[in-house]
């Protein structure tokens, strides 16, 4: 199959035909993917499906609605945040007697990293399947909101105090939320999550023909001096490959780990002594990641990226719904000098500029530019998702919102979970907080590769 992207629309054969159309399985040409889902992996999408509304005989749906707001200062500035936050509110649901979690775009903002020329408010519907029944809460007239998804929400979640953060902060607490019922026993939370983010993040057909242009076409993608000399004609040539996601922002000093470029590398490089792997899709919001990390790796690695401007740490000072003298406020706040991300002893990384130095004027860049960034950011945000999910290998920093939901998504994708190298910890999220994740066959840290000295026969042993 050549110049196309291959997908399997019907891997719940027994299924009606209005859940087998909405589960959608994007191989990407990956050789291991599954070409039917297992019985569970139905079962979820079903259960997911009918909660949310979809083949109920009632036009109106579930009694109570959680509001999902088509605005990132409602339900998280970045869309790993909001991803988060919406699959926590999808759990919350699961466990109601009649509620789901409905889209809210009427009189909202719009979230500016979904933003789409035709599309009236950006949102998930500009580039994925349909989360709920209603176009809007007026089509669902019977439906009550008990609440709007964000970080406050619910705020009578079951939790869990975390061992050694509790002897830090006292306030520390995680998620932890059932598996349903049905699959109890048998499939772990991380599992239950994975169907979750399948469910809300199948792409649309817009989708679907956008990302074969951009990336197995080229059109959008760009990288190294290797990397621009080939030419692919499908998606199974790109296999295998690493999908890395550098994260060199607040976090970095704020709340994890910040991992300079080298460390990437050193991730990258334990994967290659091990599966013979020289092929690595890169993304970041971060320019000088985009630069160091294709320096560091050498031309031993064809590195690709998605084409496109990047705004580092000014990014939201650069996209419309975002108050540009706000941004630059917080920008100024959270931005202090780093030691090198290369490795020590070398120049240091670039700095974000200072309020009055961003973009066009102190004021920030005019209304149009941003939202010509808006569309370049978006595009540049749902092929990374992709393209990251579906690769046989992934290093990015649990600490990333992102980061999660791009494994996550993988694991659902797939059928199993994506061999992964954390370049730090997490305690925030009970899924993939340290302890519970290391006990996933197919994840490892970053420190484990440090304390065995790099050893690649040391990690993964477990066979597949």
């Amino acid at each position: 199959m050549t110049g196309q992207t291959l997908w399997i629309d019907a891997v719940c054969p027994t299924f009606p035909a209005h859940l087998r159309e909405r589960f959608t399985l994007p191989l990407l040409g990956h050789p291991a993917a599954p070409s039917l889902a297992s019985p569970d992996a139905c079962a979820a999408q079903a259960l997911i499906a009918r909660l949310q509304g979809f083949g109920r005989r009632d036009a109106a749906g579930p009694a109570t609605a959680v509001a999902y707001p088509a605005d990132p200062h409602k339900s998280g500035t970045g869309l790993g945040s909001r991803w988060h936050a919406l699959l926590q509110a999808l759990e919350w649901a699961a466990l109601q007697r009649d509620s789901r979690v409905v889209l809210s775009e009427v009189g909202e903002k719009g979230v500016p990293y979904l933003a789409r020329r035709g599309c009236a408010v950006s949102s998930e519907r500009c580039f994925f399947q349909d989360l709920d029944t209603c176009d809007s809460f007026a089509a669902c007239s019977a439906t009550r909101v008990v609440g709007t998804v964000g970080w406050g929400f619910p705020q009578n979640v079951t939790r869990q105090r975390m061992g050694a953060w509790w002897k830090v902060w006292q306030s520390a607490t995680v998620w932890e939320a059932p598996v349903p019922p049905v699959f109890k026993g048998r499939r772990s939370l991380l599992w239950w999550q994975s169907q979750l983010a399948l469910f809300a993040l199948q792409p649309a057909p817009f989708t679907l023909a956008m990302l074969d242009a951009e990336w197995v076409r080229g059109r959008g993608r760009t990288g190294n001096k290797p990397a621009r000399r080939r030419r692919y004609r499908s998606w199974e040539e790109l296999h295998p490959y690493v999908s890395m996601h550098v994260r060199w922002g607040d976090k970095c000093w704020k709340e994890a780990t910040c991992r300079s470029a080298r460390d990437y590398a050193k991730a990258a490089e334990s994967l290659r002594r091990q599966f013979g792997v020289s092929r690595l899709a890169l993304s970041s919001e971060d320019p000088e990641a985009i630069s160091l990390i294709p320096e560091v790796l050498g031309d031993d690695w064809e590195v690709y990226w998605s084409a496109g401007k990047r705004f580092g740490q000014g990014l939201k000072a650069n996209l419309p719904a975002f108050d540009a003298g706000k941004a630059a406020a917080d920008l100024a706040a959270h931005s202090k000098p780093q030691s090198s991300l290369r490795w020590p002893g070398e120049s240091p990384r670039l700095q974000a500029q200072p309020p009055g130095e961003l973009g066009e004027a102190e004021a920030g860049p005019s209304e149009a530019t941003r939202q010509l960034a808006a569309l370049n950011v978006s595009s540049q945000s749902v092929v990374n998702l992709l393209v990251s999910a579906a690769a046989d290998y992934i290093v990015c920093t649990a600490s990333s919102n992102w980061c999660r939901v791009v494994v996550k998504l993988g694991c659902a994708l797939q059928g199993r979970c994506p061999r992964a190298v954390f370049m730090d910890e997490w305690e925030w999220d009970f899924t993939m907080q340290g302890r519970t994740a290391m006990r996933e066959p197919s994840f490892r840290s970053f420190s484990q590769i440090q304390l065995r000295g790099g050893d690649p026969d040391l990690f993964f042993r477990d066979p597949w």
